[in-house]
């Protein structure tokens, strides 16, 4: 994965890919780089954590073995390692799908790669900041049984 130097008016985007299965990690991780983006993999959110940041998009699955991505994308946007956030995921537990989707776009494993490819593309052309934070604060990590928030009225 060793790619020649580029100045920096071409550098690729960087992209943090978080996926335990190895397979669907690698293939992922050859069509990103296809496209001409700059990926770093993970397996874990403690692999995640000690990659040295910041990335332009992180791609994370929603149930990894050590954690939740919806926690692994709270603290690395309070830690300003990334600027863009979204998931792609098997996971179907709604209430984790709708905490996900606050965060950025959610794309099922389903809907495969090239689903994939197309949102990170619209997602890393938008304009930055591309996050916005303002919904994570410090002490926002909440548990699975946290992620049913009462409704908000619209007052009528």
């Amino acid at each position: 994965m060793n790619r020649p130097e580029r100045s920096a008016e071409l550098a690729p985007y960087r992209v943090l890919l978080v996926e335990d299965d190895p397979a669907v990690a690698r293939g992922l991780a050859r069509l990103l780089m296809a496209r001409g983006l700059s990926v770093d993999v993970a397996s874990s959110c403690a692999a995640a954590r000690a990659l040295p940041g910041p990335f332009d998009l992180a791609i994370l699955d929603l149930e990894l073995p050590d954690g939740l991505g919806v926690d692994l994308a709270r603290a690395l946007v309070l830690r300003s390692k990334v600027c863009a956030l979204m998931f792609y995921t098997g996971a179907t537990y709604q209430p984790l799908l709708r905490r996900a989707a606050q965060l950025g776009p959610v794309i099922p494993k389903h809907a495969g790669p090239l689903a994939l490819l197309d949102a990170a593309h619209t997602r890393l052309a938008e304009p930055r900041p591309r996050f916005n934070s303002g919904i994570l604060t410090e002490g926002d990590v909440q548990d699975i049984e946290g992620f049913a928030r009462p409704e908000r009225s619209t007052g009528s």
